[in-house]
């Protein structure tokens, strides 16, 4: 029935990130669980609980776009410098929102969150699957994963990566470099935060000269 029909409306109960029931959909699919007589007005923009997010409905003429935003939200991180050739160095993430989600997909993840360190960009090509490490849920308010070295995250000629989280799991075969690695299974289907959180490079000092001599009595 038409929206405007208080008689009757009708809504659709989707799966974010399930597999699309078309073959043309390669990003961002969903999949349709049922369609559902509405009980009440359901508006252009909800906190939908089960998927700790929030979702956006647009509708055109002939289709409806819906949108997921994160509620998670990074506040800090420590230790926030590590070293530019650092080859995992740990680091506990601080903020509020976080969840740790069932894993649905054993089979093929490894982890539910995961943390990507890169730099943002229109079609996010400075996020590179090599700077993309599984995270250990420690509770709604910490996380903990490992920050790749400098040129894994894009940032050689940089003195700092951004870092975002997700919840929507990290493969088994997290190797970015190995010939098996999949990044459509689950990197580019994964929901990423977006709080300008930084970790920071640091050099080893290069000393040129060391001046020893005392002029005291």
């Amino acid at each position: 029935g038409a929206r405007s029909n208080t008689g009757f409306g009708r809504i659709v109960k989707v799966m974010i990130g399930g597999n699309d029931t078309t073959s043309s959909c390669t990003l961002g699919c969903f999949k349709r669980v049922g369609t559902y007589k509405e009980i009440v007005s359901f508006g252009g923009i909800a906190y939908v609980a089960d998927l700790h997010g929030i979702v956006s409905l647009s509708q055109a003429a002939l289709s409806t776009t819906y949108t997921k935003f994160s509620t998670a939200s990074v506040t800090s991180i420590s230790p926030q410098f590590v070293h530019a050739t650092t080859t995992g160095a740990m680091i506990t993430v601080t903020g509020t929102g976080f969840y740790n989600p069932v894993n649905d997909d054993a089979t093929n993840k490894s982890h539910t969150t995961s943390c990507r360190f890169g730099h943002s960009s229109s079609a996010d090509e400075d996020f590179q699957a090599k700077g993309w490490s599984a995270a250990t849920y420690i509770s709604s308010t910490e996380i903990r994963c490992s920050v790749p070295s400098a040129s894994d995250s894009m940032s050689t000629n940089k003195t700092f990566s951004e870092m975002q989280i997700s919840f929507d799991g990290f493969p088994i075969n997290g190797n970015a470099s190995s010939a098996t690695f999949d990044p459509a299974l689950y990197w580019q289907r994964s929901l990423w935060s977006n709080d300008n959180a930084v970790v920071l490079y640091f050099d080893t000092p290069l000393i040129t000269a060391l001046d020893v001599s005392s002029t005291g009595d």
